[in-house]
């Protein structure tokens, strides 16, 4: 974790503050330049996630991202920008259809 956090702290994608209620902590947030790179990140995402269907299929690819919501899950992460007493809910490609 703090090998990708020095590297993404390198590249100005995020930025260290100490959290003001305890002063021992660091609180990592998106830099300006970070943020104005999810919009790409996003379309970029969807298009992997639209090639993961076609090669694999529309229900494997839903399999793949409801295992994968779990083991992410299993180790205490979530999605970003959801709350963390929602991060049980399954996971789905958002570049696939709806197909289950």
């Amino acid at each position: 974790m703090s090998t990708m956090t020095s590297r993404l702290l390198a590249a100005g994608l995020i930025e260290r503050h100490v959290d003001e209620l305890e002063l021992r902590s660091n609180v990592i947030t998106l830099s300006k330049y970070g943020e104005s790179l999810l919009e790409k990140i996003h379309h970029e995402w969807r298009e992997v996630d639209r090639e993961m269907c076609a090669v694999i299929g529309v229900e494997n690819a839903d399999h793949l991202a409801t295992f994968a919501g779990q083991i992410r899950n299993a180790f205490g992460g979530f999605t970003p920008g959801e709350v963390k007493s929602d991060a049980g809910a399954s996971a789905s490609l958002p570049g696939c259809p709806q197909s289950l």
